[in-house]
């Protein structure tokens, strides 16, 4: 394998990221539409004098999904771990709270970075883990060299991550979701595994761990999408056991290293 054009192929995906990235990297900005704060919500709004905010109909960002964070951030910091958050419901386990994500590895970089640098930079990793992951997975379709480029662009891009960009679940998830089909697009079963397919219950796991319970099904949806694709004979399903063994021991992996965050989140759900 020519090493060279993956890696001038990578430097496209980094350069374009960065760029997209730059005011927030260069200009002291963070990624989140802060003049709601500013401009709709009392009691700053009383010193706005009538200026509006870029688009306030985001304003879930700065209402919850940043206070998520922040209170995640403090909670690792002085005590180590995500525990509990005093200021909903008269306090409520934020280890519990599928849609903060609290166990994304994106939150591991508020324990050493400032806040801002800590939002941003997992933001930029997991678009760049998503474009390197489609690159990956579209070469080993033997596609040509632009056509692998443009996609793994264009999935990086895609209206899913760029909508709810604020709200993590789809980008944190997803964006393994292409390391997941790079590892057993070309078939999988307990009789024949490659070397690389040892890493697809790795891949999953970080895929659940970044996953809102929602997107938890998706997850879940694709997978079977992709073993779907690859049954030879519906008529015959028995024949298809060594590759829905290997699925089923994968998935069970995943579930088990993610276990610590699924299960308190499945709880909160019922009650």
């Amino acid at each position: 394998m020519k090493t060279r054009p993956y890696i001038l192929a990578i430097l496209v995906l980094v350069v374009v990221a960065i760029a997209a990235f730059s005011p927030a990297f260069f200009s002291g900005k963070i990624i989140a539409p802060l003049d709601i704060a500013t401009r709709v919500l009392a009691p700053w709004k009383e010193s706005a004098h009538g200026a509006k905010p870029h688009n306030h109909y985001v304003s879930d960002s700065v209402t919850q999904y940043l206070p998520y964070r922040i209170h995640a951030e403090k909670s690792l910091r002085e005590d180590g771990y995500i525990g509990w958050n005093p200021y909903t419901m008269g306090g409520s386990s934020l280890a519990a709270n599928t849609m903060a994500l609290p166990a994304s590895w994106t939150i591991q970089l508020h324990r050493f970075l400032p806040f801002d640098k800590a939002w941003n930079t997992g933001l930029l990793a997991e678009f760049l883990i998503a474009g390197i992951g489609m690159l990956a997975f579209l070469r080993s379709r033997r596609l040509p060299w632009l056509a692998c480029v443009l996609g793994a662009l264009l999935y990086m891009g895609n209206s899913q991550f760029i909508i709810w960009i604020y709200h993590r679940w789809a980008l944190s998830s997803f964006c393994w979701i292409p390391w997941v089909f790079w590892t057993a697009a070309d078939g999988f079963d307990l009789k024949n595994l490659r070397p690389k397919q040892w890493l697809l219950p790795i891949f999953l796991t970080l895929a659940l761990l970044g996953s809102s319970l929602q997107h938890l099904v998706f997850v879940i949806a694709a997978c079977g999408c992709l073993f779907a694709g690859t049954v030879r004979n519906w008529r015959e399903p028995l024949r298809e056991w060594p590759a829905a063994s290997a699925w089923t021991i994968a998935f069970l992996l995943a579930f088990g290293m993610a276990a610590f965050t699924i299960v308190p989140q499945v709880q909160a759900y019922f009650t």
